[in-house]
């Protein structure tokens, strides 16, 4: 996959998927957590990201961009804002 030259500080991602890894239970609600680096995407719905340190997997589809105020529907990541963070760090 080829490298994306530009990089928009300004976007986030984030999910609030639950994962054990990190402490949540299962099929219960879990916190809105900024993702800090998208390691892989499969081209398709999978992806691999780093939160907190440590490597998780789960569907692109949840993944949002931009984090949500409380009560409302999170707005889903695109493809563009999700293939700008493969293998780079969030800044800042």
């Amino acid at each position: 996959m080829s490298e994306r030259k530009a990089y928009d500080d300004n976007v986030r991602l984030y999910t609030d998927y639950p994962f054990v890894e990190l402490g949540d239970t299962p099929g219960q609600p879990a916190p809105m957590r900024e993702i800090q680096r998208v390691v892989s995407y499969d081209g398709n719905k999978y992806c691999e990201v780093f939160i907190d340190g440590v490597r998780l997997s789960l569907k692109a589809g949840y993944l949002y961009q931009d984090k949500p105020e409380p009560g409302t529907q999170p707005k889903g990541a695109s493809i563009a804002a999700l293939l700008q963070f493969v293998s780079k760090p969030k800044r800042g």
